[in-house]
């Protein structure tokens, strides 16, 4: 007539699947400092970044090697966009030239550094989208603490 009902103890052992956490279930670590390979700016990065990944349970040890690229990614794009700014490159570069008529023509096209910057920057979209850092995935991952009303008690 049905499947055997089980004991409380049963369920007390097995536990609520749904409300089970993954890292503790699979023993994931979480990393505790950043890898020894990062440079000082990569570093700070992850001081910045990696701090709220954790919290949220976005950042393991399992994930460790792309989130070293998504903080690669970021001080790549941060260099260049120094190098154009310091250099006063300009992200379009003309070029002019005559036609048979004796016609001036300028033609624009976009500068290698622009051309790098705009490909590591999609590159790194799509990262920050993997960790739910863009703002249509950060919607249910991140929820502000409720302040406690003193008054809240005095009701009941």
């Amino acid at each position: 007539m049905g499947r055997a009902k089980k004991t409380e103890a049963e369920k007390d052992l097995e536990g609520n699947r749904s409300k089970r956490l993954i890292p503790s279930e699979l023993g994931i670590e979480i990393p505790k400092r950043c890898p020894s390979t990062f440079t000082p700016s990569m570093r700070k990065v992850w001081k910045r970044i990696a701090p709220q990944l954790i919290k949220v349970g976005k950042l393991t040890k399992l994930n460790v090697d792309g989130f070293t690229e998504l903080c690669y990614l970021i001080i790549t794009i941060n260099e260049i966009r120094e190098f154009i700014e310091d250099n006063n490159r300009s992200r379009l570069q003309e070029k002019k030239w005559t036609d048979f008529k004796g016609t001036d023509h300028i033609d624009l096209k976009e500068s290698a550094y622009s051309k790098m910057y705009r490909d590591y920057s999609k590159q790194l979209l799509s990262y920050l989208s993997k960790y739910g850092l863009t703002p249509d995935k950060m919607a249910g991952s991140y929820k502000p603490k409720k302040k406690e009303d003193p008054m809240e008690g005095m009701l009941d």
